[in-house]
């Protein structure tokens, strides 16, 4: 029998997750399925995989770091919510560069050079790979 730990907990609520997603993978356009029907797949193999190998003695994560994981998860929200208002290459840089910072990641070339160069590959990737439409912005529009 299984240990139910934290860990298994989150990729129970992560395979709920997942179900959603496969419910809604019948409104995608044929031409653009491939790629979620690949993560899902993915993600379904790992989540199992996960949750059948032996657990460790899980350990707790302290305050400093709850705050750490806390502040991040406000950082994504507000990216989020910039992500329709000033679109996806500023709302993406601005999280890239505040994450660096905030994790003193600063130093030299990379950390001017990572940030653009990530969120210009994935920007051409979905918009021109895959043909998805990024949000572009009701404020300020920036697109390539």
């Amino acid at each position: 029998m299984y240990k139910l730990t934290g860990n298994r907990v989150f990729l129970l609520f992560f395979g709920i997750v997942l179900i959603a997603f496969t419910t809604q993978l019948s409104k995608i356009p044929d031409g653009a399925k491939a790629y979620p029907l690949f993560l899902l797949v993915c993600s379904y193999v790992v989540s199992i995989v996960l949750f059948i190998q032996p657990q460790k003695q899980e350990e707790k994560i302290g305050k400093e770091n709850a705050l750490r994981i806390a502040l991040f998860a406000v950082m994504i929200g507000i990216s989020l919510l910039l992500l329709t208002r000033i679109g996806y290459i500023l709302s993406t840089l601005i999280f890239l560069y505040a994450g660096l910072w905030y994790l003193k990641l600063k130093k030299g070339m990379l950390f001017f050079v990572f940030p653009l160069v990530l969120t210009l590959s994935m920007y051409f990737l979905f918009t021109r790979g895959l043909s998805v439409i990024l949000p572009e912005g009701s404020w300020v529009s920036l697109t390539l």
